[in-house]
């Protein structure tokens, strides 16, 4: 879209009738706009606010494990979860542990899919799953950060 009739209504778009809009015109922008949005603040305010619901702004990511084998036989083999972001502005990637990897990669996906699935930040701390670490660490850890700074809102 590059900004091109961003102000057209939503039917100039496609060649069929579409369903009115059930989300506020000015949704997005009170969102980034309103107090508590800042990258410092934004663990604290996200934890704080559990009745928000998650939106996704970009696509699926695909899931990669990434086994990494220690320098020795006697070291443990090291699994971690990557999530590999396909956007049109950059790609990216999202690097996590193999307890959490699946369970973002299906609570994204489940987001990018369907915008009428309303999932909210107390659904998610719900099924954040068991022994992965308290969901408030979480919320402040680096995959969440820069998730919350690629496209993941709480509106």
């Amino acid at each position: 879209m590059h900004g091109v009739a961003l102000r057209e209504p939503l039917s100039f778009w496609f060649d069929f009738k579409v369903p009115r809009s059930t989300v506020p015109r000015q949704l997005i922008q009170q969102a980034l706009n309103e107090p508590g949005s800042q990258k410092s603040a934004v663990a604290k305010s996200d934890f704080a606010q559990p009745n928000r619901r998650l939106f996704w702004l970009g696509n699926a990511p695909e899931l990669r494990l990434d086994t990494q084998v220690g320098a020795s036989p006697k070291d443990k083999k090291a699994t971690r979860v990557v999530l590999t972001f396909y956007e049109q502005a950059e790609d990216f990637e999202v690097k996590t542990t193999e307890a959490i990897g699946p369970w973002l990669h299906q609570l994204i996906t489940k987001l990018s899919v369907d915008y009428e699935t309303k999932v909210l930040l107390k659904e998610a701390a719900s099924s954040f799953p068991a022994g992965s670490g308290r969901w408030e660490d979480f919320l402040q850890s680096p995959a969440w950060q820069q998730l919350r700074e690629k496209g993941l809102l709480l509106v």
